[in-house]
C-alpha cells in the first residue's frame, strides 16, 4: 500500500511579485535622489 500523495505539477516557484515591488522601490529611489541631487548643486 502507497500512503504517500504524490505533489504533481507543484514545484517551487519564486515569487516575482515581491522582487518586482523592491525592483520599483529602489528604481524610484535613486531616480527621486538624483533630482534632488541636481536641484542642490
Amino acid at each position: 500500500m502507497n500512503f504517500r500523495k504524490t505533489r504533481r505539477g507543484v514545484l517551487p516557484t519564486f515569487q516575482m511579485t515581491s522582487m518586482m515591488d523592491i525592483i520599483f522601490l529602489l528604481l524610484f529611489f535613486f531616480i527621486t535622489t538624483s533630482v534632488f541631487s541636481q536641484w542642490e548643486y
